[in-house]
């Protein structure tokens, strides 16, 4: 069987014009057996997004599935001299938490009321402390600030660092000048204070566009949705932006929501580093969801302000401040040095989330952490649950893989320019597969390129159940042709494309 399948997946590459010099392929039964195919599995690829499989474990390995983050509040007096009355002021201490939404800052200010807090003459004070270095990362090159996969990594974060807005496109009558009605624009999450315009123009032919960025110079918090739209029926679709300025965004929202609890007070924003405070006092902390839960976020949707947190993250037991990239690095190469041995020295990272075109690993290694991941019964259910699955959830949405291995194929997803992965598990009965797919330098776009890929994952393992099953298994096996998968809550920068232009990592 084994040459007769070889033969079988040679045939499958050649098929989809994937040149042996371009693609890095193992596919392992587990609990490891002999290897199933084989085609240089220990040349150094560029991971993209693969590269948050390795975070993901280091992060299970060395923080556990039940890790929280955590985000402090103190009550403070601030002493204004001799003979003055000490205001109290509100201290928040930074834990990075990824996990931050706006509704847990409406339940943060409901918990201060209940405690007592009901005037804040003073200052709000900050402590970010806990990271250093760029909000976005030295290893990430030259970066779209706007666009969402780049959402900046910061000590303060709400709703990962993102806004994201709906835009409905409604058919009605013509205005009075005979244009177009105009698109609604609407938050996705509500945020209180935030304005939103929107400019869109009409165009009868042409591709469609719309772009969402944060307008700096506002005096309140302003998005601009703008770009080209074709009229016609009535169709809902979403764009996203990153924040340019996360902790701006955190500390409004935060006294809003103080303000909503009832909580009295201006709270002029500043910095506690330096300040001379009378006395502090420990008043609330805020816990984040479990890392086992967040993990979802991080490999289904592959969210890489979430993974460079988790990278981070993994320095916060050495070092209590001022942690950066490079601590979190030191970190991963530890842990894989402890549960790897055989195949560490393949991994080369800069970054926890695979945006750097520096990042190196070799199929072989990915294939034996995932054979690992699944006999750690500490975190095995953690690790194989945040993967996305064909035709469910997560990034393999945005893949047309056949139809008949839906719910059968988890994998982590990888897209830069010239740049196709996937990684995971094939589960057929009591059968799994291991499995990595790298493609490297490959000349078309992203999305011919991605197709390329779905059918050729979809033919090998096809070959596979060929070779174990009864040819009339297999047939009753094929009722249906692969479908085009409808996207759930995909961010279109371009509307129509099924993903942004420069792969952004998924």
């Amino acid at each position: 069987m084994p040459e007769l399948f070889r033969a079988r997946v040679d045939a499958v590459l050649a098929r989809e014009g994937l040149p042996h010099n371009q693609v890095s392929l193992l596919i392992l039964p587990v609990p490891g057996r002999a290897v199933l195919y084989s085609l240089r599995p220990d040349e150094p690829m560029i991971p993209a997004s693969n590269a948050k499989l390795v975070t993901s474990y280091a992060a299970l390995r060395r923080l556990t599935p039940n890790y929280r983050w955590k985000t402090r509040f103190y009550l403070v007096d601030e002493d204004d001299g001799p003979g003055r009355p000490h205001r109290q002021g509100l201290l928040v201490e930074a834990g990075a938490d990824p996990t931050l939404m706006r509704g847990d800052l409406d339940a943060i200010a409901r918990a201060l009321k209940a405690l007592g807090v009901s005037a804040l003459q003073g200052h709000l004070w900050y402590d970010g402390g806990i990271l250093a270095g760029p909000a976005y990362p030295v290893a990430w090159g030259d970066v779209e600030i706007e666009m969402p996969w780049y959402a900046p990594v910061t000590p303060f974060i709400l709703n990962l660092n993102q806004a994201g807005f709906t835009v409905r496109v409604r058919p009605g009558l013509a205005t009075p000048d005979g244009e177009p009605p105009a698109a609604q624009v609407v938050p996705l999450q509500p945020l209180p204070g935030v304005q939103v315009n929107a400019q869109i123009n009409w165009i009868t032919e042409g591709r469609e566009v719309v772009r969402v960025r944060q307008v700096l110079a506002a005096p309140t918090l302003t998005f601009q949705v703008s770009g080209d739209l074709v009229p016609g029926e009535e169709r809902t679709f979403t764009v996203s932006t990153a924040l340019n300025d996360p902790q701006d965004q955190f500390f409004r929202q935060l006294r809003l929501a103080l303000h909503e609890a009832g909580i009295e007070g201006t709270l002029p924003l500043a910095p506690a580093e330096g300040a001379d405070l009378f006395s502090v006092r420990n008043l609330f902390t805020q816990e984040s969801r479990t890392l086992g839960s967040f993990l979802d976020e991080v490999n289904k949707e592959s969210n890489n302000l979430g993974a460079e947190i988790l990278l981070r993250s993994l320095a916060f037991g050495d070092k209590h401040r001022g942690v950066t990239s490079d601590d979190g690095v030191a970190q991963i190469r530890t842990v894989l040095s402890e549960d790897f041995p055989r195949t560490s020295a393949q991994v080369t990272l800069f970054d926890g989330s695979g945006l750097s075109r520096d990042d190196r690993v070799t199929a072989a290694f990915l294939v034996d952490l995932l054979e690992r991941a699944v006999s750690r019964f500490d975190f095995r259910a953690e690790f194989v649950n945040s993967l996305s699955v064909a035709g469910r959830d997560g990034t393999l949405l945005e893949h047309n893989l056949p139809r008949r291995y839906w719910g059968q194929i988890r994998a982590k997803t990888g897209t830069l320019k010239g740049v196709q992965n996937v990684s995971g598990y094939f589960n057929f009965g009591n059968r799994w597969l291991a499995f990595s797919f790298l493609v490297h330098d490959d000349s078309r776009d992203g999305a011919s390129l991605q197709r390329a890929q779905d059918r050729a994952l979809g033919g090998i393992l096809d070959a596979y159940l060929e070779s174990i099953l009864p040819p009339h298994a297999v047939k009753r096996m094929r009722p249906a042709p692969p479908v085009a998968v409808v996207k759930k809550d995909v961010v279109p920068v371009k509307t129509g494309a099924p993903k942004p232009a420069n792969g952004a990592g998924r």
